[in-house]
């Protein structure tokens, strides 16, 4: 089975935009990344569904995969600073404010779909629907499973499937202390900016759609239009 490291999974946010026809016909995060062996020293660990409870409390001493588990718990619940204190210190900035740029967009896109659905219909609402962007941060992702971990010393891989797809993700922690944290390249400079003007584009014509009634073609045009600046920068 294939898998790939998510350390540039910022760049997969990339590859998303630019790979669908609707959100881009002129040009996603085709994820930049490396694939990789596993180290040799290997700890196996079966992975359970992504919304697996976590106790109250965390366990100093729990591993990289569980971890992961407790850091999607917090990012379901919103806890955005819990999640930084599993990332890396010099990575945490950059990669909480990348994630907090890619739910606006996440936001706007469920937003455009839903109009497009109530306005034009289903079908049509499914031509135009980017909410696979929610599925690009990696470890950060709304939809994971947990396959397995490997440690060697104070490193760790774990292996995800994100989005139900393949191939499968691997995710680089460090233990420093008695915690696991994060590691990842850090994200693209500028691309956090270029997401947040993108969802401002997608809440307008989300809008528009409602108020002009604006048909299927008028919708894709106004996305070209308005969508083009934007991903010729990304």
């Amino acid at each position: 089975m294939r898998v790939e490291s998510s350390n540039s999974w910022s760049r997969r946010v990339v590859w998303i935009l630019l790979a669908g026809a609707a959100i881009a016909p002129v040009v996603l995060c085709g994820t930049g990344c490396r694939r990789q062996t596993p180290p040799p020293a290997q700890a196996s660990a079966n992975g359970g569904a992504a919304s697996a409870p976590m106790p109250a409390e965390a366990d100093p001493y729990e591993g990289p995969l569980d971890t992961l588990r407790r850091v999607h718990q917090c990012r379901r619940a919103g806890q955005m600073t819990a999640i930084a204190a599993y990332i890396v210190p010099q990575q945490r900035d950059a990669v909480i404010e990348h994630i907090l740029s890619v739910d606006e967009l996440t936001s706007a896109a469920e937003s455009l779909k839903a109009r497009v659905n109530r306005v034009i219909g289903a079908g049509t609402a499914g031509a135009f629907d980017r909410t696979a962007i929610a599925n690009s941060l990696g470890p950060f992702a709304r939809d994971l499973e947990y396959i397995s971990e490997t440690i060697t010393g104070d490193s760790a891989v774990v292996r995800l499937r994100v989005g139900g797809r393949l191939p499968l993700e691997n995710v680089d922690l460090v233990r420093r202390g008695d915690r696991w944290l994060i590691q990842t390249d850090p994200p693209i400079p500028g691309l956090s900016a270029e997401l947040r003007k993108l969802a401002r584009v997608l809440n307008r014509v989300a809008d528009e759609v409602e108020h002009r009634r604006l048909s299927a073609e008028q919708i894709e045009q106004e996305l070209i239009l308005r969508q083009r600046p934007i991903l010729e920068r990304i």
